[in-house]
């Protein structure tokens, strides 16, 4: 993950500042540091933030079986899922269980005047007649980055593939 190390030094210089006026010869050494990463890639609809919600939405969608909204999300007004809206609920028709889990965040890249972002998912379930699911794999997204006279769904991160 890109980002910035802040460490813990802050935190010790401002506990000593505070202090009750002890010498630092009485102090007890400090821990060595080990830091944390802060992420400092934008945060908004338009970041990897936001292609990270539009899986977690869409695979929250498909567990609650509202397939005509998780349909919505696919790029190009749900055509890039290769189904017209009732194909793509009929091909959930035998899911008992779907249990999906959204993980890490692929590189962000950019071509012709579009952004292009990967999203990792694991998906355990069940189907009506007893059959596991097993997917693992990313998900693909795009969208438009910033072209004058985008429309706000193709400002929108648009699912373009899933694993499976």
């Amino acid at each position: 993950m890109r980002g910035t190390r802040i460490f813990g030094t802050t935190a010790a210089l401002f506990a000593t500042a505070c202090g009750t006026g002890a010498s630092q010869s009485t102090a007890a050494p400090a821990a060595p540091d080990q830091g944390m990463m802060v992420d400092d890639r934008p945060q908004g609809p338009e970041s990897h933030i936001g292609a990270h919600k539009v899986v977690t939405e869409y695979y929250a969608l498909l567990a609650q079986r509202r397939y005509d909204d998780a349909w919505k999300l696919w790029a190009d007004g749900g055509k890039a899922s290769g189904r017209t809206s009732d194909e793509f609920a009929r091909s959930f028709a035998d899911v008992a269980r779907y249990e999906p889990k959204v993980g890490g965040i692929g590189p962000m890249e950019g071509a012709a005047g579009s952004l292009f972002i990967t999203v990792f998912v694991d998906v355990n379930g069940e189907r009506t007649n007893g059959t596991p699911i097993h997917q693992k794999g990313w998900v693909g997204l795009r969208r438009v980055n910033n072209v004058p006279g985008a429309t706000p769904d193709q400002l929108a991160w648009r699912i373009t593939k899933v694993p499976g």
